[in-house]
């Protein structure tokens, strides 16, 4: 499995379950998600620009990284498989 270490000094305080889907989502497609992940912290914290061009690249979708909402990745097959019948 990708090792995708939270306590890492570029992504202070980041959920253990986001982690663990990117870890998991990095393994599935044999990529090797970015070091950080987010910039500040608290109030303030906000995606690095590194893990949305990640997601971009990847398809990951950051409602199910962040969220675990598996909603986004449904839709988006559905989507897909309703264009090539068109």
């Amino acid at each position: 499995m990708t090792n995708v270490n939270a306590e890492s000094a570029n992504n202070p305080g980041l959920p253990a379950e986001c982690m663990e889907r990117l870890a998991l989502f990095a393994e599935w497609t044999n990529t090797t998600p970015p070091e950080r992940i987010v910039y500040s912290k608290g109030k303030d914290q906000t995606f690095s620009d590194e893990i949305i061009m990640y997601a971009h690249t990847t398809g990951m979708s950051l409602d199910w990284f962040w969220l675990g909402d598996e909603r986004g990745l449904v839709m988006a097959a559905h989507n897909q498989a309703r264009e090539a019948l068109q």
